[in-house]
């Protein structure tokens, strides 16, 4: 009987102990430096003209847009042997400026999704879908999620919006789809 209570004591002093570190890792809220911000937003191929790019956002408002990327994973390399067309009106590289107030809202979008503390990955099982891969790096912190119709897999919607907020931001849509301002 003896043995038996020091073994039920045991474990529930290391019950007790996970709990104490799990509180205490999720205890502390997880700020973000919004002047040491870069957001990058990978959308991969898919079996169809799905757009395949990078884009990536300063907290200055420097903007980097490029279709020059290598396969996110081994699908996104099939998906891109197949593929109808890479999607993108301007394929290459191209560097430009937003005003950083825009990039100001999006920290606390991050914020909302709760994002420090997302899964690194939802993917579900189908196939044909592009990736998209949300990295964000704050001072020396740094996370990426991937989504693979991620919201079969149980990723929140919000996650999708995240996504197509960078996009907004980051003026993507001149490139993916043109505009009259790139004409010059």
């Amino acid at each position: 009987m003896m043995g038996m209570q020091r073994h039920i004591f045991t474990m529930m002093a290391i019950w007790s102990a996970v709990a104490l570190a799990s509180t205490a890792c999720n205890a502390a809220p997880q700020t973000m430096d919004p002047g040491k911000l870069t957001i990058t937003l990978t959308r991969s191929a898919c079996y169809g003209a799905c757009p395949a790019y990078k884009v990536t956002i300063q907290s200055d408002g420097r903007v980097q847009f490029t279709t020059d990327t290598e396969p996110v994973d081994a699908v996104d390399a099939v998906h891109r042997q197949f593929a109808i067309s890479r999607g993108v009106l301007f394929p290459g590289t191209h560097e430009d400026r937003v005003a950083p107030e825009a990039v100001t809202a999006l920290p606390k979008q991050f914020e909302d999704v709760d994002f420090w503390h997302l899964k690194d990955e939802y993917r579900s099982f189908v196939t044909d879908n592009p990736t998209q891969i949300v990295t964000l790096v704050s001072g020396t912190r740094q996370k990426s999620v991937i989504d693979y119709v991620g919201v079969e897999a149980g990723m929140p919607k919000t996650v999708q919006r995240l996504e197509d907020a960078i996009d907004q931001v980051a003026g993507t849509d001149r490139w993916v789809r043109g505009s009259p301002a790139l004409i010059p």
